[in-house]
């Protein structure tokens, strides 16, 4: 678990890990900290006292980054099986076991199940029926669909341990995105992803239009670089989002042009009237308004798709400057130190 000042959700969180029906002596639980400062360290010491038949490890995370604490995390596993679990999720009871099963039984080399997206509060049960609409993430399998099929990513996935040492883990250097990356060169390699509708697990997502906003400018800004290492994009739909923040400028471009309101107007009345259309159901059946769960939608595709502009212009300096596109690192080399546990001793459990 790569978890920073978690400190109010952490019960609810590491909790649902620590009640799984999984025998308790036959899994171990790695939270790793990214320097929290707030009571995220002691609620987790607090939570292991109560559960002693469970090894719980509390591990340093000074990167205080995603990617670099799963990392650690991984190093420091013992099993054969490495899943990755939120400090802002909760699994179900069963999650782990029916990961196991699924493992199993389909002979895959990651699995997950269906994300159940749900808000706390009035606007974010609108964030969260965007969340979980094709028209506001574009189809991706794990939050719209609940049928068993092999897939191209899931969250909280659970990896066979020898797929993930050979990957080179997760990849630290691209900022952000990084389940994507990982995900992508494991299929990509020939490995196989699972989703499993018997395997739940319930995200919290963002309550504010701000946050969100900020969530999903990185998620388009740090794409860019993903695409780049890769040489490939991992799915159309990714590309949806920076399409339509093109077309509106140049919709704007071609009225300032042409002293023509129409161009500018019919864009934005296309997009308003496809967008009510599609908020509509989904606020109805997550008992939100349509207005904000619309509001939500736009801020997703616009915020998405500034910040793949951005990150492209970054990239484009960066070519400029070196002549190059960044070197393609080989998928052993990608994240320095996954699995080989020379990092758990420069963060040492406690």
């Amino acid at each position: 678990m790569p978890v920073r000042n978690e400190g109010h959700f952490i019960q609810e969180s590491l909790g649902a890990v620590l009640h799984q029906d999984y025998p308790q002596g036959a899994f171990e639980v790695l939270v790793v900290d990214g320097d929290s400062d707030d009571e995220t360290v002691d609620e987790v010491l607090a939570l292991r006292d109560r559960f002693p038949d469970i090894h719980v490890r509390v591990i340093d995370n000074p990167d205080r980054k995603p990617a670099p604490a799963l990392n650690l995390g991984i190093a420091a596993a013992s099993g054969d099986i490495v899943v990755r679990v939120d400090g802002h999720c909760r699994v179900e009871p069963d999650y782990l076991r029916r990961c196991v099963e699924a493992l199993d039984a389909t002979g895959a080399d990651c699995v997950g199940g269906p994300m159940t997206t749900v808000g706390r509060s009035h606007r974010g049960r609108a964030i969260a029926a965007a969340q979980s609409s094709h028209f506001g993430v574009g189809g991706v399998a794990f939050r719209t669909t609940e049928q068993g099929a092999y897939v191209d990513t899931v969250p909280f996935g659970a990896y066979r341990r020898p797929v993930l040492d050979k990957l080179g883990g997760f990849d630290e250097h691209i900022g952000c995105n990084e389940d994507d990356d990982l995900n992508f060169r494991l299929t990509r390699a020939g490995y196989r992803i699972w989703m499993d509708p018997t395997i739940r697990s319930t995200y919290y997502p963002r309550e504010g239009f701000r946050a969100l906003w900020s969530q999903y400018f990185r998620y388009g800004r740090y794409k860019v670089p993903l695409m780049a290492k890769n040489r490939a994009v991992p799915a159309l739909r990714q590309l949806v989002p920076p399409a339509f923040v093109g077309a509106g400028l140049g919709s704007v471009v071609l009225t300032l042009l042409t002293r023509k309101l129409r161009y500018a107007v019919g864009f934005n009345a296309l997009y308003l009237a496809l967008n009510a259309s599609r908020s509509r159901p989904a606020a109805s059946v997550r008992g939100a308004e349509v207005t904000e769960v619309m509001t939500a939608n736009t801020i997703m595709h616009t915020a998405y798709g500034c910040g793949f502009w951005l990150g492209a212009a970054e990239l484009a300096a960066l070519v400029a400057r070196t002549g190059s596109l960044p070197a393609r690192p080989g998928d052993a080399q990608v994240a320095q130190g996954a699995g080989t546990g020379d990092r758990a001793d420069a963060a040492p459990p406690r």
